[in-house]
């Protein structure tokens, strides 16, 4: 790989500590690339910028036992299947991590080293910078649109969030839960309007449509009625025929027999005896049969 006198020369040594972001990362020394949502370096080119005598494969390794990098975690092994006019088989490439890539031109100790190592923390530095950047402009975004939902919204016309609206409907009667309001705004089946990332309901729509939902439960139970009275008027013309019931009987003391039938408990006693009426004893106790 070639690359460029003025970008791989070393600043002189009274500037060295003195060198900005803007000075290191003005070009692209080595490429920086992502490998499973993390920031890499290939080895291969981070050996080629540091101009080391040794062959790639016996200084990746060796580097890789004299300081225990872990695989996974400082570097990743994958093989580059492109294929090779000479042939044979594809190279094995390793994608290092930043931090590794740092130690590695620390320890070349040579200046490429030093102007790789800096070019990797610059990288850094910038990759931080703009993400504090972003998070700064995503909260001021926030904060106009907290302002913009409080001031927005005219004084006489009321409106609610999820959970205002979902407060409001309980209040009236109708129970609704959270899951149920989420399906019905998916569906379009309640009045509502986004605004940002928000949902937000009318509160005259809401009463509209409180008031249709009513209506159609009255309509329903209203046919639902008169479903029940055509059929119980088809019972009435059509009874079922119900099987004789079975006459029971029961005992009853005289003194039971003679307030029910009005007769004196003596004239009970005498016709009981000569079984003029259907009678048992129990206990030496007369018991007068009565069929109910």
């Amino acid at each position: 790989m070639k690359y460029n006198k003025k970008e791989t020369q070393l600043p002189e040594k009274h500037s060295t500590r003195h060198e900005t972001v803007a000075d290191v990362t003005g070009s692209e020394l080595i490429k920086i690339t992502e490998q499973d949502g993390k920031k890499a370096v290939n080895a291969r080119e981070l050996h080629a910028f540091l101009e080391s005598r040794q062959d790639f494969s016996t200084w990746i390794q060796y580097r890789i036992r004299q300081y225990d990098f872990v695989e996974n975690e400082d570097y990743a092994v994958f093989h580059n299947f492109v294929e090779n006019p000479k042939g044979g088989r594809p190279s094995i490439e390793y994608a290092l991590s930043l931090n590794m890539a740092k130690e590695l031109s620390m320890v070349e100790g040579n200046a490429k080293g030093k102007q790789a190592r800096r070019y990797f923390i610059a990288c850094e530095e910038a990759v931080t910078e703009a993400a504090a950047m972003l998070a700064g402009i995503y909260d001021r975004l926030r904060s106009i649109e907290r302002l913009l939902t409080r001031q927005i919204v005219p004084p006489q016309q009321q409106r609610f969030d999820s959970e205002g609206v979902l407060s409001y409907i309980n209040q009236t009667g109708r129970t609704m839960s959270k899951s149920q309001l989420t399906k019905l705004t998916a569906a379009k089946k309640i009045p509502c309007s986004k605004f940002f990332n928000r949902l937000v309901f009318e509160k005259q729509e809401i009463d509209r449509w409180i008031e249709s939902q009513t209506v159609k439960v009255e309509n329903d139970s209203s046919e639902a009625a008169l479903l029940l009275s055509k059929s119980a008027a088809r019972k009435l013309k059509h009874p079922p025929k119900q099987p004789p019931a079975k006459k029971q009987e029961e005992l009853m003391t005289l003194k039971e027999a003679a307030a029910f039938s009005g007769y004196a408990k003596t004239y009970l006693y005498a016709i009981a005896h000569f079984n003029y009426i259907p009678s048992t004893k129990i206990k030496g106790v007369i018991h007068i049969k009565h069929r109910i």
